[in-house]
C-alpha cells in the first residue's frame, strides 16, 4: 500500500500484510511473548518519557516495535524482569545497521530518509529504557 501526503510531493509506501505476517511468525518463535514485550516496552518509554529519562518524540510506538523485531527469539523469555534485561542488554551491544522493519522490506534505519529512524535515536531509547529500569 502507498500514500501521498496532502502537503508533500513524496509517496510513502507501507507493508502492513508482509508485518503482520512477520508478526505472527515472530509470536511463534517467542512462545507467544512477542506482543506482550512490544506493549511492555512501549509503557516502559511512556513512564520513561513521564520521569524524563526520554524525549517524547524520540521513540515512536512503530520503531519500537521494529526494534523488538530484531531481538534475538531466545530472549523472549518467561520472566518479564528476565525479559526485560535481558533484551536491553542484548540492543545495548547489537548491530543496529541489520536491523529490518518488521516486514522486512525495507531497513529500519536510514538517516537520509526522512520517514525512518536513525541509529543515534534507537541508541538514546536504549539508554533511556536502562535508566528508568536503574531507578526502578
Amino acid at each position: 500500500m502507498w500514500f501521498k501526503p496532502p502537503t508533500e510531493d513524496r509517496v510513502i509506501i507501507n507493508y502492513s500484510l508482509e508485518h503482520y505476517e512477520q508478526g505472527v511468525d515472530k509470536m511463534e518463535a517467542t512462545d507467544g511473548n512477542y506482543k506482550e514485550t512490544v506493549r511492555m516496552f512501549k509503557k516502559a518509554r511512556d513512564f520513561a518519557v513521564d520521569r524524563g529519562h526520554l524525549e517524547a518524540d524520540v521513540a515512536s510506538s512503530y520503531f519500537l516495535e521494529c526494534l523488538l523485531y530484531n531481538v534475538d527469539d531466545g530472549l523472549f523469555t518467561e520472566s518479564l524482569r528476565d525479559r526485560y534485561e535481558s533484551i536491553l542488554g542484548w540492543l545495548e551491544i547489537a548491530d543496529f545497521s541489520t536491523f529490518t522493519e518488521q516486514s522486512e522490506m525495507r531497513p529500519l534505519f536510514d538517516s537520509t530518509d526522512p520517514d525512518k529512524w536513525d541509529t543515534q535515536s534507537a541508541e538514546d531509547t536504549v539508554a533511556g529504557l536502562n535508566e528508568l529500569w536503574e531507578e526502578w
